[in-house]
């Protein structure tokens, strides 16, 4: 019954939108795309034939992260990354961290020049790792810094991990750059400045201790 509330639903929405779109041909490659990793979600994660009970939250569900907060004002995905990397969110909500970076880790390798997907992957390796930059999480960053050189999200980004993990000069160093960016435009210059305050505040309180490793 699962699968064929589904495809209701599927067959519900798509009759809608024919209304609302038209033969838009660049709309529905997006509903499509959303449509397809639903599904897929649905078949990875569903479980139809478990009885339903009212469970409370969960404690060790995770905060949404800078990425998943900062990532719909400054990147503006709409695509078929944009929606592989919502549903990386929403699995990294519940603590399927290593399942959310798997999965980007796909994508990425059917679409490797795709910045938005690489630090996507990053951010679900820093979660993974409790906040903890590690080497894979690095190459993640670095990659998509080589990819587009020019956009601030590679650098802005890499620079809040580093604060996290109280290296506040080098999250400073890279947040100026960001700033020096022909390409960091009034509302990138905004945000960077929030961060730099965040950074003072946080140099500030002193050291913390380091998260543990998952």
């Amino acid at each position: 019954m699962g699968w064929v509330i589904v495809a209701l639903l599927a067959v519900a929405i798509l009759l809608g939108l024919w209304r609302w779109m038209g033969r838009d041909m660049g709309s529905w490659q997006f509903v499509a795309a959303a449509l397809l990793v639903g599904c897929a979600g649905y078949a990875w994660q569903g479980r139809p034939s478990m009885a339903g009970a009212p469970k409370a939250a969960e404690a060790d569900q995770r905060q949404d992260s800078e990425f998943t907060l900062l990532r719909p004002q400054l990147l503006n995905q709409f695509d078929r990354a944009g929606a592989y990397i919502t549903t990386a969110e929403a699995m990294m909500r519940s603590g399927n961290t290593l399942s959310a970076a798997k999965m980007l880790h796909g994508q990425l390798e059917r679409s490797p020049r795709d910045m938005g997907l690489w630090l996507g992957y990053a951010d679900a390796l820093l979660q993974h790792a409790n906040g903890q930059l590690t080497p894979a999480s690095e190459m993640a960053f670095n990659r998509a810094a080589q990819v587009a050189p020019n956009h601030p999200a590679p650098r802005f980004f890499y620079a809040l991990a580093l604060a996290r993990i109280g290296q506040f000069d080098p999250a400073d160093q890279y947040l100026q750059q960001v700033l020096a960016m022909p390409e960091a435009t009034e509302q990138w210059r905004t945000v960077v400045g929030r961060a730099r305050e965040g950074i003072a505040r946080m140099r500030a309180q002193g050291p913390r201790p380091a998260p543990a490793m998952q």
